[in-house]
């Protein structure tokens, strides 16, 4: 996602590159094809390992999600983002992504509602990120 150089590697955040990819994006929207083709993916992945974490008995993203997010128009919302763009069946759904719109709004419910349920893992995450302010 970054060009050589871009971007330091983590020193301590090699468990959690996800996160550093989507914290850098809503501090830095991009809007190439590649980060708005990747966003709806990478968002997937870290939710599933997130909640994989915080709420093991449950199985299925879908219902996993009802710990993260209390309204329902926004957890569909978000399903909707990382479904639809994340599982391309057919060439005409492939060419289709987001918008910077669409992935600036989802990008910011996602570290807002994982910085409110865990204040201090959200911290620990931030304070591992190189050169944080």
């Amino acid at each position: 996602m970054y060009a050589q150089g871009d971007i330091k590697e983590p020193t301590r955040l090699h468990d959690d590159p996800l996160f550093l990819i989507i914290i850098d994006f809503k501090n830095n929207p991009k809007i190439d094809f590649y980060h708005l083709y990747n966003l709806p993916n990478i968002i997937r992945r870290y939710l599933e390992a997130f909640l994989g974490f915080k709420v093991p008995k449950h199985q299925g993203l879908d219902k996993k999600l009802d710990y993260l997010i209390d309204d329902k128009v926004t957890k569909e919302r978000i399903l909707k983002f990382i479904h639809h763009y994340s599982h391309n069946n057919s060439l005409p759904r492939s060419l289709n992504f987001p918008d910077l719109k669409e992935c600036c709004e989802v990008v910011g419910v996602v570290i807002e509602t994982i910085k409110q349920k865990d204040v201090a893992h959200f911290e620990a995450l931030i304070e591992s990120i190189p050169n944080a302010p």
